[in-house]
């Protein structure tokens, strides 16, 4: 799993209206390696932020429809602490696996070895 970077709508070639105001969209995408099945959240700046609230309701609602019961995952991402390393998304990890009897692993990938394959989803949209 992977946040893209900031994509700025709308997205026009005309430099008249590059001091426009544009609006911040956030892509949030999970890219589950056996089934080779890639999901793209996104929301605008008004309709939420970028706090750990945000990607908890996600992470967790795609755990909760994608694993099966006593089953097991494991969750890769980078060591972004707002985003993925941080104690309230443990907790809500912990409370999914608590509930749906599954277990989760959380690996972070080391610095400036991040290239996932979240990253040429997040290029096809960029092109």
């Amino acid at each position: 799993m992977d946040l893209q970077s900031v994509l700025l709508s709308p997205r026009l070639q005309a430099s008249a209206l590059y001091y426009k105001i544009k609006l911040c969209v956030h892509n949030f995408t999970i890219f589950d390696q056996k089934t080779k099945y890639g999901k793209c959240f996104t929301w605008n700046e008004g309709e939420g932020g970028l706090s750990a609230n945000e990607f908890i309701f996600i992470i967790s609602k795609f755990v909760e429809a994608n694993v099966p019961e006593n089953g097991e995952t494991t969750s890769w991402s980078d060591g972004c602490t707002y985003q993925n390393r941080n104690s309230t998304i443990a907790n809500a990890l912990l409370s999914v696996s608590m509930r749906k009897k599954i277990t989760i692993y959380q690996k972070y990938l080391v610095r400036g070895h991040t290239q996932m394959e979240c990253d040429s989803m997040h290029s096809t949209i960029e092109s």
